[in-house]
C-alpha cells in the first residue's frame, strides 16, 4: 500500500497495530544518493567502515521507505502479509522548521527513474519527519516566538493608528464583511488582498468594535484574510499540532523502535543508520557509542545477507541479490513459503517491482523464510519461536566490502586474518603495474588503491606471506620511495585509521567496484523519550569490474555469495 501525506494520519493507527501484532518487521529504503567520496574498502575495520559511511553517506536523502509486516497464524502455521510504502520529503512546516540541503548522485537518480519511481508523487505528496534533535529544537523556538508575542501584546501601546483617508474605504468594507459573521447571516467571509499595513488597520477596527465578542476568529491568510465562527486554538495547542505534524513518518521508526520486534533487512547497515541519523537522534562520532545505541533503538535485527554466507546456504546459490535469491529459492533445495498477502497491501511475485522499496522489503521477508527453512529443514513452518539457528545472525550487520568480518552489535567484532595483505607505499609516477611487478615473485595480487601514492596489496597465495616480509619489509634494495609493510605492522605503528580518496585512479588495474548499500543518551532515554520529547539504488557495476572483484574472492577465500555488487545495496 502506498502512504503520502494525503493518507499518512488515516492509515497510521492501523499499522502501529499491524507492528504490535507482527512476527518480525522488514525494511528497505531508497536515497538520492550512496557516497560523497569515503570509499570503504575490503581492508577497513568495521569501525572505519561505519565512520566512512557516517561522513559520506548522511547527507543523501532518505526518500522511500518499505516495512513489510509479517505476522504468522498460530493455528495454521501460515504468514500474513501487510507492506506498506511511504514516500518522504522533509519539507517546512514553517520558516523555525529545519530546511533541509541535501545531495544527489546522478547515477541514483538515473537509475531511480528507469525504474518508475514517481519523484512528482515525492515531491507533492512526499510525508514530512523531523529526528528528536530537530523536534526539540523547533519546539523551542516556536516556544521564545509565542513568548515573544504575549510581550509584544503584553507592552503594546494603547494609542489607536490614524486611518489614512485613501484607506478608509477598504477598512469600511472588510468591516461590512465581519459584521456578516457576527450577525449570523454568514458564517465565513473572505476579504480581498491587501498590505500588510492594511490587514493592521482591519485587526485594529476588529477589535475596538468587537473586543467584548467571543467566538469570531479573524485571520490572515495568503495575503488577505478570512473572517469566521469558531474558537481559535491556544498558540501552545497550535504549535503542538505543528511540530506533530512536522514529526509525521518519523512517528512509524519510534513505534518500531518502541516495540522492540525482531528487524530483517537485506544487506542493511545503510538503511540502519539512515533511520535511525533521520527519524530517531544524530548518529555518534564513537564507534562503541553507535553499536550502544542501534542495539539500544533495534534489541533484535537480522541482515539476510550475513546469513547468506552460511556454508549450507552459499553452496546452493549464484549470488546474493535479491533478484538472484529469489531464484534460487524457487527451486529445490530451498521451498518457496506461503504467504497470504492482504488485497491493496502487500505484492504478488509474478509482478516484479524490484527497487520499490516496498517490494524488496517483502521479497526480503520472503527469502528470509526461506533461509530459516534452509538452516532447520524440521522447521517447516519457518516459525521463530525457539528457532536456535537464527542466534547466530541475531544482531551483526553484513559489511559489504568487507565479508569476513562483521559489525557485531553486542559482541567484539570478529578479527579476520591479514597476514596475506600489505600496505605499499610509492612515488605518484607508479601505477599498478610497477606494483604487480614488484610481488610478481610472491605470486598473484590484487590491489586497493588508497590514494596516488599508496595502496593494499592482497596475495592471492596466503603461504607467500613470509617471503614478502623477508624480501620487501625493511629491504635496502626497494625502488627510492617505496615502503612495504604487513597489515599488521602498518596499523600498529600508524595507529588511525584510513581514509581513502574516492576510488578514481586512473592507471592500470584498479578496483573500480562501487561501495554497497544511514548525543549520547541512555537507553531509556533513546527508546522512551520520543514523543514526550541500497544506497539509493545505483546501477550495476561493470562486468570488467566483477572480474577483479572475483580476483579477491579466490585470494582471500570468500564465497561468491557475499560480494556481491548488488543494486539497493541488496
Amino acid at each position: 500500500m502506498e502512504v503520502t501525506k494525503s493518507n499518512f494520519e488515516e492509515v497510521f493507527p492501523d499499522i502501529v497495530k499491524e507492528i504490535e501484532n507482527a512476527s518480525f518487521l522488514c525494511i528497505d529504503g531508497e536515497f538520492t544518493g550512496l557516497n560523497n567520496g569515503h570509499i570503504v574498502n575490503a581492508f577497513d575495520t568495521p569501525a572505519e567502515s561505519y565512520l566512512k559511511i557516517r561522513a559520506g553517506s548522511m547527507d543523501f536523502l532518505f526518500i522511500q521507505f518499505g516495512l513489510s509486516i509479517f505476522t504468522q497464524d498460530d493455528k495454521t502455521g501460515r504468514y500474513k502479509n501487510k507492506t506498506y510504502v511511504f514516500y518522504l520529503f522533509p519539507r517546512p512546516i514553517n520558516r523555525l522548521a529545519p530546511d533541509i540541503r541535501f545531495l544527489c548522485q546522478t547515477s541514483s537518480i538515473d537509475f531511480l527513474v528507469s525504474n518508475n519511481f514517481d519523484f512528482n508523487k515525492l515531491f507533492r505528496e512526499g510525508i514530512p519527519y523531523l529526528n528528536s534533535n530537530d523536534e526539540s529544537q523547533l519546539a523551542d523556538a516556536m516556544e521564545v516566538k509565542r513568548s515573544y508575542r504575549a510581550n509584544q501584546v503584553k507592552d503594546s501601546s494603547t494609542q489607536t493608528i490614524p486611518v489614512p483617508k485613501q484607506f478608509k474605504p477598504t477598512i469600511d468594507n472588510a468591516m461590512k464583511k465581519i459584521d456578516q459573521v457576527v450577525s449570523g447571516k454568514e458564517s465565513e467571509v473572505k476579504i480581498d488582498k491587501c498590505s500588510g499595513f492594511v490587514r493592521k488597520l482591519i485587526y485594529q477596527a476588529f477589535e475596538e468594535k468587537y473586543k467584548n465578542v467571543d467566538g469570531i476568529i479573524l485571520k490572515s491568510e495568503g495575503g488577505g484574510m478570512f473572517c469566521k465562527k469558531g474558537v481559535e486554538d491556544l498558540m501552545e495547542e497550535k504549535d503542538a499540532k505543528e511540530i506533530a505534524a512536522a514529526v509525521g513518518f518519523s512517528k512509524v521508526i519510534r513505534e518500531i523502535s518502541a516495540k522492540g520486534k525482531l528487524v530483517v533487512g537485506h544487506n542493511m547497515l545503510l538503511d540502519i543508520c539512515h533511520l535511525v541519523q533521520r527519524f530517531l537522534d544524530p548518529l555518534p562520532a564513537d564507534y562503541h557509542e553507535f553499536k550502544e545505541m542501534i542495539h539500544t533503538l533495534f534489541p533484535k535485527i537480522v541482515d539476510t545477507k550475513l546469513i547468506c554466507a552460511e556454508e549450507t546456504i552459499k553452496q546452493n546459490i549464484n549470488g546474493s541479490t535479491l533478484e538472484m535469491l529469489m531464484d534460487t529459492i524457487s527451486k529445490p533445495p530451498f521451498h518457496l513459503p506461503e504467504i497470504d498477502g492482504e488485497e491493496g497491501y502487500s505484492y504478488v511475485l509474478s509482478d516484479v517491482k524490484y527497487h520499490n522499496a516496498g517490494y524488496d522489503a517483502f521479497i526480503t521477508g520472503t527469502v528470509f523464510l526461506s533461509l530459516i527453512r534452509a538452516l532447520d529443514p524440521d522447521n517447516k513452518t519457518s516459525s521463530l519461536k525457539n528457532c536456535k539457528p537464527i542466534e547466530k545472525y541475531m544482531n551483526k550487520l553484513f559489511l559489504m566490502k568487507a565479508p569476513d568480518t562483521c559489525i557485531d552489535l553486542v559482541n567484539p567484532d570478529p578479527e579476520p586474518s591479514r597476514d596475506h595483505v600489505f600496505h605499499i607505499s610509492f612515488p605518484k609516477h607508479w601505477n599498478a603495474n610497477n606494483i604487480q611487478k614488484l610481488f610478481s615473485p610472491f605470486g598473484s595480487t590484487q590491489l586497493f588503491w588508497l590514494s596516488d601514492t599508496t595502496a593494499w596489496v592482497s596475495l592471492y597465495q596466503r603461504d607467500e606471506s613470509h617471503k614478502v616480509i623477508k624480501a620487501l619489509e625493511n629491504s635496502s634494495k626497494l625502488p627510492s620511495g617505496v615502503t612495504v609493510l604487513s597489515y599488521q605492522r602498518f596499523i600498529r605503528e600508524k595507529g588511525a585509521a584510513i581514509s581513502p580518496r574516492p576510488n578514481k585512479r586512473k592507471h592500470g588495474n584498479e578496483n573500480a567496484s562501487e561501495e554497497g548499500k544511514r548525543k549520547k543518551s541512555s537507553p531509556n532515554d533513546m527508546r522512551s523519550n520520543r514523543n514526550t520529547r541500497k544506497i539509493s539504488p545505483i546501477p550495476e557495476e561493470a562486468n570488467s569490474c566483477d572480474l577483479e572483484v572475483k580476483k579477491l574472492e579466490d585470494s582471500a577465500n570468500i564465497p561468491g555469495s557475499e560480494f556481491d555488487i548488488d543494486q539497493s545495496w541488496g
